[in-house]
């Protein structure tokens, strides 16, 4: 038997993702992450675009739920969100520029959200540009 595909609200085939339903499921990203890790990947991404589930939540066009997952754009974004900070607490992120550069350099990322340090420190990006020249990993 086939199952029927779920979205935040019943669009084509797709039946409506109960509450309890998005609770297991920011569980199950969180497990997939920490068992990819234990498999030896060096990172995790989540997909967040081009209509998958995470895209799905804070779209407009994809998710007309009325409880705390629809509605406002605070609301939409609640489950990608709560997604990320669940996977956080398994899986360690990016934390140093210097790597974050060489894994762009390489071609295996084309962005790492290692600017939350900016919030901390306005002058964080000019101090990670001169870290970087220091080492030659950044021609800027």
């Amino acid at each position: 038997m086939r199952t029927k595909p779920v979205a935040p609200s019943p669009i084509g085939d797709a039946r409506k993702l109960r509450v309890d339903e998005i609770e297991s499921l920011k569980e199950a990203f969180a497990v997939a992450a920490e068992r990819a890790m234990r498999a030896g990947f060096d990172g995790v991404e989540l997909h967040g675009a081009h209509g998958y589930l995470l895209n799905q939540f804070y779209s407009p066009l994809t998710n007309q739920r009325r409880d705390k997952y629809g509605g406002s754009l605070q609301n939409r974004m609640r489950f990608p969100l709560e997604v990320v900070e669940r996977d956080k607490e398994r899986v360690r992120g990016i934390r140093d520029p210097k790597h974050a550069n060489k894994l762009i350099k390489e071609g295996k990322i084309d962005l790492a959200a290692v600017g939350r340090a900016l919030l901390k420190d306005p002058d964080w990006a000019i101090k990670t540009i001169k870290t970087l020249e220091a080492f030659g990993e950044s021609k800027t």
